[in-house]
Order: structure tokens, then C-alpha cells, then sequence
């Protein structure tokens, strides 16, 4: 081979490198890689440093504070992890060179070795030249070895800065606020020989960890039949009937009308999937035949109890009975289900309050006897999301945040869940962020 067509290899290599798909764990284990997670005591440091041993099969384990069955009860709450291999060795009363012996001989084997923690470590060196001379032996041997390293580190040495320095991959765990309550969040600062596609991953450790990337609809993708629509507790449709059938969801303005025709979408072919019939009510923008099409393909072929709506309020002058009238004479099915895009309304709502409040009020009665669900979205500060807060049993946030979407029932006050959308494998489920 010629060096021209040595260059071009190398050339197709690197730009494969650079598109590849990773994922969180993908990251911190890589093959010759020398990894840092960083974070808070609590944060799960632990917990995803043992889910990469699980994705890699085996690793060994240098710990100096968690007994040995404490990590493998912990790994064995992992996906795969019962069959991953756990070799653990106890640093507690270790020599430094005990350890790095124990750190080549791991490497060399192509394991993942993971160090817990790294501050313990260092401590035993006596000053930072000496800890850099000692983290560049090791950098090197992970380069040359097999396997790959991964330290765990709470940045109470200042050795973490040398490691921040010379590492591979670095990612960061800490605790952000999301609508009113508090998630645990994984940021991915290096990657060194590839792209980061995704800066951001969300997780939750319960009984299982569960490590969330972001979904692709805020793009337009392949939408498959609804296999899956698991609802947060306080989203199924018993709760939403024993409340009083009338939900309305404030929007926060990082969601996209995209994002939100995808969600209402979803939502509606659940509702038919569950044998309801469903009246769609177009937003301004929202074209029919695309709705239908959607809505199609997500419920499956059977869409005989859809009906898309757009009716304006202006056509009757913005008056509020014979409004009400129409809607009613038209439309008014008994246990039925209306998703409604508020910003229909939004002129009748601006232009004529109290008229407009006069029809919510009316039209609340009026499903509540005929026992329609009415789920409506509106977005933040929009004057018809203002009146309608008054007359709805329950009030739900939706917000995007790092590109992942998240839902809240404020009134009665829930807790935070991730909205994971997975259409393009059928797939809709609500994680509740512990």
C-alpha cells in the first residue's frame, strides 16, 4: 500500500471515528482510553462506572471504601450485570505500587479497570509532581495495554486536575433543577477521538439504572404503530376521569411546535389504541393530512374514531353560545376525547376575555355531562392558558431542557418525569426521575 492510499485509510477512519454513534458508557470504556467521572458523594458515580463493567462483561474493581458485596449487589441491579464479571480488590491498607501493579495487570488482560477513588489514591503520594509522574505511567500504560481505565474521583485532591488534564474522557454527574424539583444529570465534557454528538444524558437510579439520550423528535423521523405508551401514574386515563376530565397543560416555550404536534400526535393515537374516540382540534399551523397521516401510523390503520377539527371563533363573531352551539351540534360525542391547540382560540381570548371566559365556563359544563376528557395545550402566558387555569381540574408543564422533554403534574402536584419518545421502535414511556 502506498503512503497516498495509507492517508486516505486513515483519512475514512478517522472521519468513522468521528460519526460514530456513543453512548454515555461507550464513552467512559473504551479501549485504551483513560476515563475521569466526576461528582458529588450521591451523584451514582459508583452505579455507572459498574453499568460500564456490565456493557464490557468484566472488569476489576480498586476500591478503597465499598465492600466487596455492596458493589456486587449493586451490579447485579444492572442491565446485564449478573453476567458481567467483577474482580474486586480491597485498597483500603494498599501500597501505591500494590495497586498500580494491580492496574497493569487488569489492563493487560483488556479489562476495565476502575479506580474508587482517585482522591484515596493520590493521597498517598507526597506532592503534585509526584502524582503527575505517577498519572502519566499509568496514562501510558492504558494506551498500551488492552484494556481501559476509569477513575472515580470527588475533587477533593487536587490530583483530579492532572487526571482532567491527561484523560480521554471526562464526564461530570450533578443535580439540576427541573420543573421545581431536582434530576440527576450526566454531562460529557471530552471525548477525545471522537465527536460528541450528545453533551447530555439524563438517568435515575431505583431499583434499576436507567440512562436516558435524548430523542429525535424534535427532527422529523420514522414513526411506527404504538407498542408502548407507558403513562406516569398520574396520567392514566382513570386518574384523569376521577379528577374531572378537564386537563390542560402549560407549555413551556423551549417546546417546539414540532415537538408538540409530535406529543399531541402520540397522545391522541393512545386514546384510540385504548378504543376512545377522539376529536383532534388543529392548531393554525397544523396542516390535516399531515395529522392523519401521523396519527395513522402511530394508532395503527384503524383511525375510524379520529375526527380533526378547526372551527374559528371569529366565524360567529366571537360570541360565545353560538360558539358553544356549533362545537356542540357538530362534534358532541359522549366519552370522548378532545385534545385542543389553545392558540385557536387565542383572538377569541384576547380580543373578547370576558365573552371568552363566559364559553370556557359553558363548555367545561357541557363535557363534563356529556363525560369528555378535554386535554388542552396552551403555551406559557398566553391569555387563553390564563382563563382556562381557572376552570381545569388539573394543570400539567411540559419543558424541554438539554433536548430532553419533561412533565410535571402541578395540580395535584406530582413528581418529575422524562418523557422518552422512541417512535421510530414504537416506543413512548414516562420515567419518573427519582
Amino acid at each position: 500500500m502506498n503512503s497516498s492510499s495509507h492517508k486516505t485509510l486513515n483519512t475514512e477512519v478517522s472521519r468513522e471515528k468521528m460519526v460514530m454513534e456513543r453512548n454515555l458508557l461507550d464513552i467512559i470504556s473504551t479501549d485504551g482510553y483513560t476515563a475521569l467521572i466526576e461528582g458529588e458523594p450521591g451523584q451514582g458515580k459508583t452505579t455507572i462506572s459498574l453499568a460500564a463493567c456490565a456493557l464490557k462483561g468484566s472488569c476489576k474493581y480498586i476500591s478503597y471504601a465499598e465492600p466487596e458485596h455492596s458493589l456486587k449487589k449493586k451490579l447485579s441491579n444492572i442491565e446485564k450485570g449478573e453476567m458481567a464479571k467483577l474482580d474486586v480488590m480491597s485498597a483500603v491498607t494498599g501500597e501505591p505500587s500494590r495497586v498500580f501493579s494491580e492496574i497493569i495487570s487488569g489492563l493487560s488482560e483488556g479489562k476495565l479497570v476502575i479506580v474508587d477513588s482517585l482522591d484515596a489514591l493520590m493521597y498517598s503520594l507526597k506532592d503534585e509532581g509526584e502524582m503527575r509522574s505517577f498519572l502519566q505511567i499509568l496514562y501510558g500504560s492504558s494506551k498500551q495495554k488492552k484494556g481501559s481505565l476509569l477513575f472515580i474521583s470527588e475533587n477533593v485532591n487536587p490530583a483530579s486536575r492532572h487526571v482532567r488534564f491527561i484523560c480521554d474522557a471526562l464526564v461530570s454527574l450533578d443535580s439540576v433543577e427541573v420543573l421545581g424539583s431536582y434530576v440527576r444529570r450526566a454531562r460529557v465534557i471530552k471525548d477525545r477521538d471522537y465527536q460528541i454528538k450528545n453533551r447530555f444524558y439524563y438517568y435515575a437510579i431505583s431499583d434499576k439504572l436507567k440512562i436516558f439520550t435524548p430523542s429525535q423528535v424534535y427532527h422529523t423521523q420514522k414513526m411506527k404503530a404504538l407498542k408502548t405508551f407507558k403513562r406516569p401514574p398520574e396520567g392514566v386515563v382513570d386518574a384523569e376521569i376521577a379528577l374531572g376530565y378537564n386537563i390542560l397543560y402549560d407549555v413551556d416555550y423551549s417546546v417546539s411546535d414540532l415537538m408538540l404536534k409530535v406529543f399531541r400526535e402520540a397522545l391522541a393515537a393512545d386514546y384510540l389504541r385504548s378504543g376512545y374516540s377522539v376529536d383532534y382540534w388543529l392548531g393554525p399551523q397544523e396542516s390535516e393530512e399531515e395529522v392523519i397521516k401521523s396519527v395513522r401510523q402511530l394508532a395503527g390503520s384503524n383511525i375510524d374514531k379520529l375526527k380533526t377539527i378547526y372551527v374559528d371563533p371569529q366565524e360567529f363573531e366571537y360570541n360565545s353560545d353560538e360558539f358553544l352551539r356549533n362545537i356542540v351540534s357538530a362534534y358532541g360525542r359522549d366519552n370522548a376525547v378532545d385534545i385542543i391547540h389553545l392558540l385557536s382560540q387565542e383572538d377569541f381570548a384576547v380580543k373578547q376575555p370576558m365573552e371568552y371566559e363566559r364559553f370556557v365556563k359553558n363548555a367545561t359544563k357541557e363535557n363534563l355531562k356529556l363525560k369528555r376528557i378535554t386535554i388542552l395545550f396552551g403555551y406559557s402566558n398566553q391569555e387563553a392558558l390564563r382563563i382556562r387555569a381557572k376552570y381545569s381540574n388539573i394543570l400539567r408543564k411540559i419543558i424541554i431542557k438539554d433536548g430532553f422533554l419533561f412533565w410535571r403534574s402541578l395540580r395535584p402536584l406530582g413528581n418529575v418525569y422524562l418523557a422518552d419518545f422512541k417512535l421510530e421502535k414504537g416506543y413512548v414511556s414516562f420515567e419518573e426521575m427519582f
